[in-house]
């Protein structure tokens, strides 16, 4: 074992000293985790119940039959986690998109957004017939 993750308690502190002491000599390294890890995500977890709910209200606005929900949610909470990069923040004093504060600029496909589940048309190439 290259990495060992525990919580900081005492027990685990005195095994983290025991296997670099003289009689073990074991190679770890040792990366100490909050205890019950969900109860410190919960910054994290509302965040991605809000993607969940933007995914899904992206598919009931297009109007999606209930049998099809299932096909196209990847597609639907993928759109959505982007779209989630266009929210306006404060950060330092400087109002921007999520995606201006870390890549300074918008994504170029922000300039060509439509309605998710809009209907177009795709113009394919002139099919030739068999002579």
């Amino acid at each position: 074992m290259k990495y060992i993750r525990i919580d900081n308690a005492g027990e685990n502190r005195l095994l983290e000293t025991r296997g670099k002491s003289k009689d073990w000599q074991f190679n770890w390294q040792v990366e100490y985790i909050p205890r019950d890890i969900p109860q410190h995500n919960h910054m994290a977890e509302p965040g991605l119940a809000t993607l969940g709910n933007k995914g899904r209200a992206l598919l009931v606005r297009a109007n999606v039959p209930w049998k099809y929900p299932y096909h196209l949610y990847h597609e639907a909470f993928k759109t959505a986690t982007e779209l989630d990069g266009l929210v306006m923040i404060t950060v330092k004093g400087k109002r921007a998109t999520r995606y201006q504060h870390m890549f300074v600029q918008n994504p170029k496909w922000a300039k060509h957004l439509r309605l998710f589940g809009e209907a177009g048309t795709v113009k394919v190439a002139k099919i030739v017939p068999n002579a």
